[in-house]
């Protein structure tokens, strides 16, 4: 599955869960010298914000550092010092595994500065118990991604 159609399950789900949701569009082809979007997405929820970048992963491996650039995480720890929410959501899709996983940009730069010492990658079962801990698993609904999950985690946080 392509990036392009995760982000519009996020998108159906928002609409279903009645969120905001705009998906910052790519520069291709629009300019020589565009300038790089900040992150993939936003959404407002319940008055919040809330800024996502998404990845996919095509296997249950390590999550690469490198994956996440510097200005997308210099964009994303802006939205969090402003007031708002910021995410990397990790989708693992394959043929027996599908699920996708909220991981804070606080989180990740607190990985990157202690585990990245020693790797250049987040492992997935810290991925995945980084989650279950904080609760920002993303999960299937029906067909809908379950976006209930935003007001916990605003509460939360």
């Amino acid at each position: 599955m392509k990036e392009s159609n995760f982000a519009n399950e996020i998108k159906k789900s928002c609409q279903q869960f009645k969120c905001f949701y705009y998906k910052i569009p790519d520069a291709y082809g629009m300019a020589r010298f565009s300038p790089p979007k900040p992150f993939d997405a936003f959404v407002v929820y319940d008055g919040k914000y809330f800024a996502f970048e998404y990845k996919m992963m095509k296997s249950q491996t390590a999550f690469p550092f490198n994956k996440v650039r510097p200005h997308q995480i210099s964009n994303l720890l802006e939205v969090k010092k402003a007031g708002g929410y910021s995410f990397i959501i990790i989708n693992y899709r394959m043929k027996h595994y599908n699920k996708a996983f909220y991981i804070s940009i606080k989180d990740f730069v607190k990985f990157q500065k202690t585990i990245g010492k020693q790797r250049k990658s987040i492992p997935f079962d810290i991925i995945k118990e980084c989650s279950e801990i904080y609760k920002y698993k993303l999960w299937r609904v029906q067909e809908f991604l379950d976006f209930y999950l935003l007001y916990e985690i605003k509460n939360f946080i």
